[in-house]
């Protein structure tokens, strides 16, 4: 039979080995928080400290012996931290008893750091807070990180440009406000949907996004100029660069496209380009009309006299003779040549013009009757008159020829038949206003409409027009005189003639004249505007 062991032998036995038990845990636990790189301290809630581990010791460089007793806190800046950091942990209860929070700290070498803590509060027998346990760590590096993606995104969000973010199939995930101004779509309308879904304007072809697409997918950088539709519908042109952003394998997960709207640019481009196209097209045609007018008199002072020794030659030839004829024959080509003369000095603004008030309304009419026959039946002729149109100061043989002339032109533009309208109209011309290839002088004006549904012109044709001996037709079917004729008439009237025309599409001419006014009382003598070139007077 065992002897029996007395009662308090047991007891103090298994105190001993629950004190021997707690030891080796203490020891574990001390031999853990002396090899973790994490900050382990113990502290008393007025900031004491009573334990620190290798790490944090090493952290503040100084031996643990020297940190214990020392209150933590001042090693934080003294700028209202310390008193958020104590609200933080005295805060905790029985019910929340731990709680995780940043804070800035000094480091040994005095520069600011920043740590990351989990203070776990424990009491006493009364409920009161007794000490604190705290595990740590440095978030520099991780602060300095958020620090720089906060500013990069606080930089994309205020960016000028529109930037969009989409994954690796082209589907928006992020865009910032530029893009909403640009496009008129918010971020709720723009993510989840493809660029292309909502701002396709389709002047692009498949050809131009798949070249797009090869690029990108490739890994290389995308650069180019789109023209793009704007959800109330109208277009704009943007420079687009398309980056792709690789992940940690490297592989393409996202692309970063940033929007520079270049629409007032490439406005401005144009109207500089059609300016001087203007100019080119003004300084050339004053300097074939300078041409024109010189070839012109020149060939005038020749022919005089032939006419003249040939005129006196058939005075005293027989008529019934080889000479005669051969002499008529003569006079006939010389009458030709000065016609002709005459069309190239109507171009370069030579001719003698007769101006006087003249209702241009009541001149298309009388006109009517008679160029109907010369048009031909397969061509319906139509008439719209302004009412109440004001007078121009003009010769009425002159512009009855520039009516024929253009007449004319349309009739040939329409082989097969077709409709001419003949408008009359008032209009003021605002300052900067082109007519043609210029500029025209703000005021009142009236104009000369001839429209007609003839074969029209490419935009080659139509900038030579009005050039002499120019002409689309068959040699024997004109010299192309015509429409120049009617550029120096309307010159030398001090006006303006345009023309708008596509292929298939007839041609609008235009004839801006200038008014009888007040203040400009026309004289119907002779006016002799030889050479003036820039319709003031100046050769």
């Amino acid at each position: 039979m065992r002897e029996a062991v007395p009662e308090d032998d047991v007891s103090r036995d298994l105190s001993e080995r629950g004190a021997e038990v707690l030891r080796e845990s203490e020891a574990r636990y001390r031999r853990l928080a002396e090899a973790t790189p994490v900050l382990i301290c113990t502290f008393l809630p007025d900031s004491t400290l009573t334990y620190v581990n290798t790490a944090y010791a090493e952290y503040f460089q100084k031996p643990p012996g020297e940190l214990l007793g020392r209150r933590f806190l001042e090693f934080l800046p003294d700028d209202g931290t310390r008193d958020r950091v104590v609200r933080r942990y005295m805060s905790l209860s029985r019910d929340h008893p731990s709680v995780t929070y940043e804070h800035p700290v000094i480091g040994p070498d005095g520069s600011e750091r920043w740590q990351r803590w989990t203070d776990r509060a424990f009491f006493d027998e009364e409920g009161r807070i007794a000490y604190f346990q705290a595990v740590g760590d440095d978030i520099t590096e991780r602060k300095h990180y958020e620090e720089r993606v906060n500013l990069l995104s606080a930089a994309l969000e205020s960016a000028a440009d529109a930037t969009v973010i989409t994954d690796n199939r082209g589907v928006i995930e992020w865009v910032n406000p530029a893009f909403t101004t640009l496009t008129g779509y918010s971020p709720e309308e723009a993510i989840g949907r493809n660029p292309r879904e909502i701002l396709k304007s389709g002047y692009h072809d498949e050809a131009f996004y798949r070249g797009l697409w090869t690029t990108i997918l490739a890994g290389h950088t995308w650069r180019g100029e789109l023209i793009n539709r704007r959800k109330d519908g109208t277009l704009f042109t943007e420079e687009q660069t398309i980056t792709p952003v690789r992940g940690a394998r490297g592989e393409i997960r996202h692309f970063i496209a940033i929007k520079h709207d270049i629409t007032e640019r490439k406005r401005a481009e144009e109207e500089l380009k059609q300016l001087r196209d203007r100019f080119y097209q003004a300084q050339k045609m004053e300097s074939i009309g300078r041409l024109a007018g010189g070839i012109a008199h020149d060939m005038n002072n020749i022919l005089m006299p032939i006419r003249g020794y040939v005129d006196m030659m058939l005075t005293n030839s027989p008529a019934d003779t080889p000479e005669n004829a051969y002499l008529r024959e003569i006079r006939r080509s010389a009458d030709r040549a000065a016609e002709l003369m005459g069309k190239m000095l109507a171009f370069s603004r030579g001719q003698v013009l007769r101006r006087e008030p003249l209702d241009l309304n009541e001149m298309i009419r009388d006109y009517e009757r008679m160029v109907k026959p010369l048009i031909g039946e397969n061509i319906n002729l139509a008439v719209e008159l302004e009412d109440d149109l004001m007078p121009v100061n003009a010769d009425r043989g002159q512009l009855e020829q520039v009516i024929m002339n253009l007449l004319l032109n349309a009739r040939d533009a329409m082989p097969d038949g077709g409709e001419v309208t003949i408008e009359t109209a008032g209009r003021y011309v605002d300052e900067g206003h082109a007519v043609g290839q210029e500029i025209v002088y703000p005021g009142q004006y009236v104009i000369l409409r001839m429209r007609d549904t003839g074969e029209g012109m490419s935009s080659e044709t139509r900038k030579r027009v009005f050039e002499p001996f120019f002409t689309t037709r068959e040699i024997e079917k004109g010299r192309g005189l015509g429409l120049a004729i009617v550029y120096g008439i309307v010159k030398q009237h001090r006006g303006y003639i345009s023309v708008r025309s596509e292929p298939g599409k007839g041609a609008v001419f235009e004839v801006y004249l200038l008014p009888v006014t007040d203040e400009s009382v026309p004289s119907s003598e002779a006016v002799q505007e030889d050479f003036l070139l820039d319709g003031e007077g100046n050769a």
